[in-house]
């Protein structure tokens, strides 16, 4: 399963991501949610999460602020923001740290956070089946040299 991780100051908001999305239909998990950036940091330590969903704008350490610090040791991680219309150029300064994907908080439904999943699954899986192959292709070379 992959584990995502939600920092988000609105409560309902966080909540309502964490309780209205069947997460594991996308085979994944909520391991953690937090409500600034700060808090974020700290579980993203603890439960090293595939995926983070986070605000820009939060009390204590913005998204901003937590995004350049995971993107300064961990490349792999995937970081969706939300964002509100207002804080777009934050959303682009974001993306310059390589968000994979960003929502707009005013429009956002379920059905345009499930499809950003959908996509993360299917990359997932069609990057794990490539890694098989090349693994299983590296072993029999390996088995091929030793008998040599």
């Amino acid at each position: 399963m992959y584990r995502v991780l939600i920092v988000e100051d609105e409560i309902i908001v966080r909540l309502g991501l964490k309780n209205s999305i069947k997460w594991a239909d996308f085979n994944m998990e909520v391991v953690g949610d937090a409500a600034n950036g700060e808090e974020g940091w700290n579980q993203y330590n603890l439960k090293q999460p595939d995926i983070v969903l986070t605000d820009i704008k939060m009390p204590v350490m913005d998204g901003i602020e937590l995004i350049s610090r995971i993107r300064e040791n961990d490349q792999l991680t995937r970081i969706i923001i939300l964002t509100c219309y207002g804080e777009f150029e934050l959303a682009q300064k974001a993306i310059k740290f390589g968000v994979s994907n960003y929502i707009l908080k005013m429009s956002m439904g379920l059905e345009e956070i499930e499809e950003v999943l959908k996509k993360y699954r299917l990359n997932w899986t069609r990057r794990n089946l490539q890694e098989t192959k090349r693994n299983k292709k590296e072993a029999y070379l390996s088995s091929i040299r030793k008998t040599a």
